[in-house]
């Protein structure tokens, strides 16, 4: 036989082959059949339809390499997988975006969807690590702290059946301080969420509950200032012109402070959505919103008061004069204001049951003790975080 047809009749024999193969992966998505991850012991990645398993190897249908056996003694896991998990690109038919844990997280928040029984998920911060366990198909229970061990968090989400791409949950967070200030602190955050897509891209709504037992005060500033309309020329002058002034409030602490209770009640929303993009990374976006009481002084009245005072004088000796303070009288004040947390980031699928990810955060809250003429300053902090996620 030429050499020429043996070299055709090899090569249509290899295009019906790969064209058998493409067409049993096909028909075995079209018919419905069970999609499945395959990770071996040296964590390679397949995913297709398993024809064929004698308890020493399995068949394997893959849409892009076709037909792999694999040896029983080779395989790390076998998952069962949704086709609804494939991204389809141009290139290539899909790439696995697993049903884990992970896509029930954002950074700080989650959204409504639900994590599967013993899908479990650990989450080490820079801060501090997580772990969160799933104890049914609906309710997940986890522990949060920071790497000193304190201050210790329970939280737990249930989330409610849908079979449409609207998603509902609630979930509740209770903490304490731990051994930071003897365990004096506890508090915690209520909340519902709902979200509207998928595992792979959905955006999500937060309204919420947060509260602590906050029963310390603060300064939050002077009850009374005052300005003279003759600066003293020695120490010894303004020493007595302030005890001259104090005289006139005799039943008043001029240089006391003004003690205001801290906040111990928030409103919290938050707004959290994540993307695809390529076939490993993701876009993720977190904010959350705290609208709590801030408390700060305003003047309650101005007035003139004339003082003579008597000050030693190194040159006169005893010198008496009279000068005139202009003397406002503070008051507490209590305004709402926001505290905003915002986390763009992205997250990186490197390989099944793991992933991590890039946070360039910022913290933007107002500082207590605002006055009337100063108004509220906001105090500003970058926050750029790493987090690594691991399954167990």
């Amino acid at each position: 036989m030429p050499k020429s047809i043996v070299t055709t009749a090899l090569l249509i024999w290899m295009g019906l082959t790969a064209a058998a193969q493409t067409s049993t992966y096909d028909s075995c998505l079209a018919n419905g059949e069970q999609l499945y991850l395959v990770v071996k012991t040296n964590n390679v990645e397949y995913y297709g339809f398993i024809k064929k398993d004698d308890g020493r190897e399995i068949l394997l249908i893959t849409k892009n390499i076709g037909k792999i056996f694999i040896k029983k003694e080779e395989i790390k896991s076998m998952t069962a997988v949704s086709p609804e998990e494939l991204v389809k690109t141009e290139d290539q038919y899909g790439d696995l975006r697993t049903e884990g844990p992970f896509t029930t997280r954002y950074f700080f928040t989650t959204n409504a969807l639900a994590i599967k029984k013993k899908e479990n998920y650990a989450m080490l911060h820079l801060y501090g690590p997580e772990v969160h366990f799933a104890v049914t198909d609906n309710f997940s229970l986890g522990v949060m702290t920071l790497w000193g061990g304190s201050p210790i968090v329970l939280a737990g989400k249930y989330s409610f059946e849908s079979k449409t791409k609207n998603h509902f949950a609630l979930g509740s967070m209770v903490g304490n301080s731990g051994y930071i200030k003897n365990g004096k602190y506890f508090g915690g955050l209520h909340w519902a969420t709902f979200s509207r897509g998928n595992r792979i891209s959905n955006v999500s709504f937060s309204v919420g509950l947060a509260h602590i037992n906050n029963n310390d005060y603060k300064n939050v500033g002077s009850a009374y200032n005052w300005t003279w309309k003759y600066n003293p020329t020695y120490y010894t002058e303004e020493t007595s012109m302030q005890n001259a002034l104090a005289s006139h409030y005799p039943n008043k602490d001029i240089f006391g402070n003004l003690k205001a209770k801290k906040a111990s009640l928030a409103l919290v929303t938050g707004l959290a959505g994540i993307h695809p993009v390529g076939k490993k990374a993701s876009i993720i976006f977190d904010m959350m919103v705290l609208f709590h009481q801030v408390n700060g002084i305003e003047s309650l009245s101005t007035t003139d008061v004339d003082v003579t005072y008597t000050y030693y004088d190194y040159n006169q000796g005893n010198v008496t004069k009279t000068n005139t303070a202009t003397v406002s009288e503070n008051h507490i004040v209590t305004k709402t204001s926001a505290t905003f947390l915002i986390m763009p980031g992205m997250r990186f699928n490197n390989k099944y049951g793991s992933a991590f990810q890039v946070e360039l955060g910022m913290l933007s809250t107002p500082l207590s003790g605002f006055t009337e003429k100063n108004g509220m300053e906001r105090l500003i902090i970058p926050l750029p975080l790493v987090t690594w996620l691991r399954t167990f």
